[in-house]
């Protein structure tokens, strides 16, 4: 019986019906050692208190306790969060019966469900976000058509709707684009079509493209002497470039410059993309190549995104054998880089 039940990865106790301790399994023991500060020591009562002030609604932890306490028969479900480290667990418990139906006590079984929640919660947060950026561009594209079928225009009125539909229009694009490229490196299908590729023409054309876009915004491109040869796909260089840009550019609101570097070394071709924006706040940087994460802060609310960008520009280095990577003062701004080899 020992053996079964350490077999299983749900934690398992039993207790008597004064609420002592009769056995519990591995996986229990493992869960309790890991969450800081659960008492150990002092009375049922004591333990459950300090417990209570672990999780995210003391309160609720505290009638759920009681509810059990108050009916040895009691059988339920419930789902308990800890705040810190913020984990999630579902606990069912039940009474134990022998075979003559006498209460022997209960049994508590516990599941660690906290990578079930976050991926509820980031599927929740995609849904929100894929509806709000795809809706976005859309509305854009039927409002003006709309103008340009009811309405009489004059000719520069009808070409500057006609531009606003062929931006929107392109943009929906690459949002869509951006969402089949990341179901395609989820699901394995993610692949590359590998070349010889002068990077300097790389550059020199996402700069003209963005520099036409932002009147705010002054884009450099440091000149090198000699040419930045790598083997990969032109596309999806041009793709990381973009991403880069882009965002160095919707991160300083205020303008200012925009800054791509190269430079040549221990047989790697390296570029960085510097602005002088908002910069990242320290606490924010560990999960900024994580899928649909967006910098969260008063200063970013208002600028859009899906949080796919700086992900997708990691998987696409990495799939070209190179890494990426960043520096950033919040207030100052950031640069961030990435290295292929030559």
């Amino acid at each position: 019986n020992s053996a079964v039940l350490d077999a299983t990865v749900d934690g398992i106790r039993m207790t008597d019906p004064d609420g002592n301790p009769l056995l519990s399994n591995r996986a229990f023991e493992e869960l309790v050692s890991s969450i800081p500060g659960l008492p150990q020591e002092g009375s049922q009562e004591e333990r459950l208190a300090r417990t209570a002030e672990l999780t995210t609604d003391p309160d609720g932890f505290r009638v759920m306790m009681e509810k059990i306490a108050a009916n040895p028969e009691y059988t339920g479900q419930h789902e308990v969060e800890i705040r810190e480290p913020p984990r999630s667990f579902q606990l069912y418990t039940a009474p134990v019966h022998d075979a003559g139906g006498e209460l022997m006590g209960r049994m508590t079984v516990v599941r660690d469900v906290t990578t079930e929640r976050e991926a509820e919660r980031l599927k929740s947060e995609l849904v929100s976000t894929v509806s709000h950026e795809l809706r976005t561009p859309l509305a854009s594209v039927l409002g003006f058509a709309e103008l340009l079928r009811e309405r009489e225009l004059d000719a520069e009125t009808r070409g500057r709707y006609v531009k606003t539909i062929h931006d929107e229009a392109r943009r929906l694009t690459t949002l869509i684009n951006d969402f089949l490229d990341l179901q395609r490196i989820e699901h394995g299908r993610f692949t590359l079509s590998l070349e010889p590729v002068e990077l300097t023409e790389v550059l020199h054309s996402q700069i003209e493209l963005f520099a036409r876009q932002s009147a705010l915004h002054r884009l450099e491109l440091e000149p090198t002497e000699e040419p930045l040869n790598v083997l990969g796909e032109r596309e999806r260089l041009a793709q990381v470039m973009g991403n880069l840009i882009s965002n160095a550019i919707k991160y300083s609101p205020a303008g200012g410059s925009v800054r791509v570097s190269t430079a040549r070394r221990n047989g790697t071709v390296r570029v960085a993309v510097s602005d002088e924006g908002l910069g990242i706040p320290a606490a924010e940087q560990r999960n900024l190549f994580t899928k649909f994460f967006r910098v969260d802060t008063s200063d970013t609310r208002e600028i859009g995104g899906t949080g796919l960008g700086l992900a997708l520009v990691r998987e696409i280095v990495e799939a070209h054998g190179g890494h990426v990577g960043f520096e950033s003062t919040e207030g100052e701004g950031s640069t961030f880089w990435f290295e292929l080899p030559s």
